[in-house]
């Protein structure tokens, strides 16, 4: 099966523009099988996997812990049957009910070890005895301080602790069955209390190896230090819930571990086929529970915290596969075509060797994953042939680089944000632009029929009027012949390149025809001083002075290409207009009417663009007025109440912001520019940017740290509720980074982002002055952050580094800019610290820490990210929900 989806994948007709270096691989050497339960018993006749028990006891065989075992085995899987239908799903290869599943295990133990399977399990079940000299607990006691001793079931229980307290592995679960073997005579409490207060070492390193044999990849030293620490007594203690406790009467300390969700205490008088229903009936369920909460939490994040995820989830209804493929590809993380490459670890298992007496219904569940793998080939084949050109698939900085604004107005496309793109995507804006590459044509040919005529192309005699001799060509005269054909071919290129190639190469064809243009009117102006002499150049047969307006023309408008490129097509057409009527009034030929007639359109043209825009404007920020009157009496009314509270949240928003202005004066400096540092503040912008500049590496950077820094942000905030939001989406970063960036990804500060929902303005008040307690004001950001914080008194909760703040509370806020509407933004930056801590759904997963300022030098394997949070009154908040489309179209016109 992998090599009929590699090749369809793989089709170089359909897919040669992919990423084919997939960057979530679904193998790993050691990623075979999982097993949902591993179970222990204490019981004779055993292999690797169990405790061998070497004393032959008769009363011990009145309750036959090998049939209990083979009893609750099956019970398992008569109870995990109903669940088959998705139980395949979850894991990638095969998938066993618990370590019994496949008998050769028990046989062959040292080729497969337990060591192999402990972070390759969800739930572990150890059956705990005591009340005799050889129950578990009665063995165990014999491990104290001064003799220590090995015991097998005390290794396999430190490790587990470890796979569950450092989230090391896929083991979420544990629950151990109880039963007393003493008839009674031992209370649990007190088999319990003899346990050793004291750590074992010689079990913790053996407990050890069993971690690193498990693929657990922690320094060793560490591993050993944690397993040292916890005692005898604990490690038994910590295995039992607290509710479980309070049954039991056993203490509440030390803390269960992460995981423990209750026992199961097998009654007095039951036999093994009764014990085992009991069980069964526990472990399913906790287990089904546990497996439901993974798939929920997987596909919550697949389209939440994962924007390509939410793409590939509307293709997937668009092509009518989502039913199929949704959960395949959430549990997966398979979230673009460039990623199916990895699919090809859907081995296919009829021709393989399979393992040798496996339980039916766990043959069943595997047969299930083939059956629906060789679906999911041709369903994804079928979505492949659909979508192979759709953009979404492509990698981010692909897709930037080609991206297509195709949602401003057609008139308005001359007036956008990113005009010289937008304008050669609609028909409107192309004809304008189509009439200037013309319109320099036709100008460039009356001047050559003009040049023909009066043979101006030799140098002239400054007093006679007539060639020089010998004659010699005058450079500026071919230089600006060849001037207005260059500016003509410039539009036609650019619109045929923006057809056939790209709106950005379009515009790179623009800019660099304008530097050219400009370097050879510059080399025009030079031969003519040079050909003419310093006392003749400003003859009539020179072009001294008008070659420097010229010149001055094309920088000034250069300028508004870099700089203001909202204005740049109003500009160009004022400066046509504006040269065409002057040469139609000095020229004294039949072109005249021409030329002044040709000035009047390009002038007509610059108040048509302008009067759209304006009537536009006007139109949609009346419609989103209208939409926000609710808004907008709310806010008249909070006002009416809160007026000084206001004044104090601008006064501390207003001594952040001077703190930033100090920075961003400080980079703009002479002296830092010469110190060669690489300054994270974007003057064009007006803003600190991302520390990496890589779209792809921005959104994956954000996939990693949305849920944890939403979740962390809940834990500090001091008042109002955390509202989680979504990773800002790929089309419409892509489309805020073309339109208000210049194609700078690092100005993307706000990919993740969450809402604090306040109730009054009080409140918003006591979350600044919260914020600014545990933070700092643009530090480290082009240097060490100790060297600049040395000399602060902030302490080991400072966390936060604010590198912008927008107070649209604040009476000075032009709402024009903003439709209206009203919040508090903040972006912070933070450095998560990535960790490995275990694997879900076959894949490695990477959780978040965040680290404080005063570690960020000495930690190693830190990120930066800028995340945004913005705080917004409850009674806004609810208005706000109702205004996205009205937004959308205000935001379009004024191309944001």
């Amino acid at each position: 099966m992998s090599s009929k989806l590699l090749a369809l994948v793989m089709q170089p007709s359909r897919l040669t523009f992919l990423q084919r270096k997939s960057k979530l691989c679904l193998e790993s050497s050691d990623d075979k099988v999982h097993f949902f339960v591993f179970r222990w018993h204490q019981v004779k006749h055993t292999d690797g996997l169990r405790q061998i028990d070497e004393v032959e006891d008769r009363e011990l065989r009145a309750f036959d812990e090998q049939v209990f075992a083979d009893e609750l085995h099956k019970e398992l899987h008569a109870r995990m049957k109903p669940e088959l239908s998705w139980l395949f799903k979850i894991y990638a290869h095969k998938i066993y009910l618990d370590v019994n599943c496949i008998s050769y295990l028990s046989v062959n133990h040292q080729a497969f070890s337990k060591e192999r399977y402990l972070g390759y399990c969800t739930m572990f079940v150890p059956v705990i005895t005591w009340g005799k000299v050889t129950s578990v607990l009665g063995i165990l006691e014999g491990v104290q301080e001064g003799s220590d001793r090995e015991c097998e079931f005390l290794q396999l229980v430190l490790a587990m602790i470890y796979l569950l307290e450092k989230n090391a592995g896929r083991l979420r679960l544990v629950m151990p069955i109880l039963r007393d073997e003493g008839g009674g005579f031992v209370p649990l409490e007190e088999a319990v209390g003899r346990l050793s207060s004291a750590g074992s070492s010689l079990n913790s390193q053996k407990a050890c190896l069993l971690l690193l044999g498990a693929g657990v990849q922690e320094d060793k030293d560490k591993m050993l230090a944690y397993l040292s620490g916890v005692s005898v007594r604990d490690a038994v203690m910590k295995l039992l819930s607290n509710s479980s406790r309070r049954i039991l009467g056993l203490g509440s300390e030390p803390a269960a571990v992460r995981g423990a969700c209750g026992v199961y205490l097998v009654a007095k008088g039951l036999d093994e086929r009764r014990s085992a229903e009991g069980a069964g009936a526990v472990i399913t369920e906790h287990l089904v529970d546990e497996l439901r909460e993974q798939v929920a939490e997987r596909l919550l994040h697949y389209e939440k915290h994962n924007p390509r995820g939410s793409e590939m989830t509307q293709v997937l209804k668009q092509t009518g596969t989502f039913e199929l493929l949704h959960e395949f590809f959430a549990l997966r993380g398979i979230d673009s075509l460039d990623r199916l490459t990895a699919v090809n670890t859907m081995k296919s298992m009829r021709g393989a060797r399979t393992l040798d007496d496996s339980e039916e219904l766990c043959e069943e569940i595997n047969r299930a994953k083939e059956t629906f793998y060789d679906q999911a080939v041709e369903a994804i084949g079928s979505m492949v042939n659909k979508c192979s050109k759709d953009q979404r698939f492509l990698p981010l900085d692909t897709r930037l680089d080609v991206y297509r604004d195709n949602e401003v107005d057609g008139i308005l496309a001359l007036r956008s944000s990113n005009a010289l793109e937008t304008a050669l995507l609609k028909t409107p804006a192309q004809c304008c632009v189509a009439f200037l590459g013309c319109l320099q044509y036709a100008f460039q040919g009356v001047m050559i029929r003009r040049m023909i005529e009066r043979n101006s192309i030799w140098l002239l005699d400054p007093h006679a009027q007539l060639p020089v001799e010998p004659r010699t060509v005058q450079v500026s005269r071919l230089v600006d012949a060849c001037l207005g054909f260059v500016w003509g071919s410039m539009y036609m290129a650019g619109l045929l390149m923006c057809k056939y190639n790209t709106p950005l190469n379009a515009k790179r064809v623009f800019i660099g025809a304008a530097h050219l243009m400009l370097w050879l009117k510059i080399i025009s102006s030079i031969s003519d001083f040079i050909q003419c002499g310093p006392r003749e150049y400003e003859s009539t047969s020179c072009s001294g002075f008008s070659s420097f307006v010229i010149i001055a023309s094309i920088v000034f408008v250069l300028y508004f290409v870099h700089f203001k490129q909202h204005y740049i097509w109003i500009v160009a057409f004022l400066f046509q207009g504006a040269y065409c009527i002057r040469d139609g009034f000095i020229t004294p030929e039949e072109s005249k009417i021409m030329f002044v007639v040709l000035g009047i359109i390009c002038l007509l043209i610059d108040v048509m663009i302008v009067v759209k825009y304006r009537i536009c404007y006007y139109q949609t920020f009346k419609d989103l007025s209208v939409a926000m009157e609710g808004f907008e009496k709310t806010w008249s009314r909070i006002v009416a109440t809160c007026t000084d509270k206001i004044d104090d949240i601008s006064n501390n928003v207003q001594t952040i912001s001077q703190e930033l202005k100090i920075w961003t004066r400080r980079q703009g400096c002479l002296l830092a520019m010469m110190k060669g540092r690489t300054s994270r503040y974007s003057s064009s912008c007006g803003k600190i940017r991302q520390q990496n500049k890589s779209i792809e590496t921005l959104f994956e950077h954000a996939q990693e740290v949305s849920a944890a820094f939403q979740m962390w942000v809940g834990q500090w905030n001091p008042v109002g509720e955390v509202v989680h939001g979504k990773v800002k989406s790929c089309e419409r970063a892509i489309q805020k980074t073309v339109r208000s960036y210049h194609r700078d990804a690092s100005c993307l500060t706000d990919l993740v982002r969450c809402t604090v929902v306040v109730k009054t303005v009080e409140e918003v008040l006591v979350w600044v002055k919260g914020l600014r307690s545990m933070s700092v004001v643009a530090k480290g950001l082009s240097g060490s952050i100790n060297e600049e914080i040395k000399m602060l008194s902030i302490g080991e909760e400072t966390y936060l580094n604010i590198t912008s703040i927008k107070n649209r509370y604040d009476w000075r806020c032009n709402l024009k800019a903003c439709g209206g509407y009203r919040d508090l933004c903040v972006c912070v930056e933070v450095r998560p610290r990535k960790r490995r801590v275990g694997w879900t759904v076959n894949a490695t997963n990477k959780e978040c820490t965040f680290v404080p300022l005063k570690q960020w030098d000495t930690t190693p394997n830190l990120r930066r990210h800028i995340c945004e949070i913005q705080v917004l009154l409850e009674d806004l908040h609810k208005v706000k929900k109702h205004l996205h489309k009205e937004y959308v179209n205000f935001r379009n016109v004024l191309c944001q």
